[in-house]
């Protein structure tokens, strides 16, 4: 049998018990603050990136409506087109960038010559890919006084996705020609 008397034995195991109270609360604390970063992690939408289960998105275009010129650079409204993903295209997702125009940026003005009435037909229909387009390289200057210029594709030489500011490598612009204001011109 045992040496020890009952009282000895209850009073060891109530004090191995305390000793062990703050070890269990430490943990317990640890254990909960870990559980409630991970939850704002979480919320927040930066949990499955960091933990690398997201699905990584990369773009090198954005697509958007010009808010206004500066210096030397585009502020834009609009997009990142990811390929297969029409949703970064919606105007809930859309952001607002600053286009930065370097002497490497190329902007590209397509205008594109609508067909007469004579050319749509009878259904009025029309491929636009049919459509005959003039291509004329533009100085930012002279992109800054174009009356047509309201949206851009941006295109660049790295993965812009989520930058508020980045470099432009081309800049394309469409600009829509009416045959009928060409007639009234001359």
């Amino acid at each position: 049998m045992s040496s020890k008397k009952p009282d000895m034995e209850i009073q060891e195991t109530h004090k191995d018990q305390a000793q062990e109270s703050p070890r269990s609360l430490i943990l317990l604390a640890s254990v909960l603050a870990l559980g409630l970063v991970l939850l704002w992690l979480y919320l927040s939408g930066q949990l499955l990136p960091l933990l690398g289960l997201e699905e990584r998105v990369a773009s090198a275009q954005f697509s958007g409506n010009i808010i206004e010129f500066r210096q030397d650079s585009v502020l834009m409204q609009g997009g990142y087109e990811v390929p297969g993903r029409s949703e970064f295209l919606r105007e809930e997702n859309f952001r607002t960038v600053e286009v930065v125009i370097t002497p490497e940026t190329e902007i590209v003005m397509f205008l594109v010559f609508l067909p007469t009435a004579e050319e749509i037909g009878e259904d009025g229909m029309y491929l636009a890919s049919e459509l005959k387009k003039e291509r004329v390289v533009l100085s930012f200057d002279e992109l800054k006084n174009q009356s047509g210029a309201q949206s851009l594709a941006v295109f660049a030489n790295e993965d812009i996705y989520r930058d508020k500011k980045f470099d432009a490598d081309i800049i394309e612009l469409y600009v829509p020609v009416d045959p009928e204001a060409e007639d009234d011109e001359d």
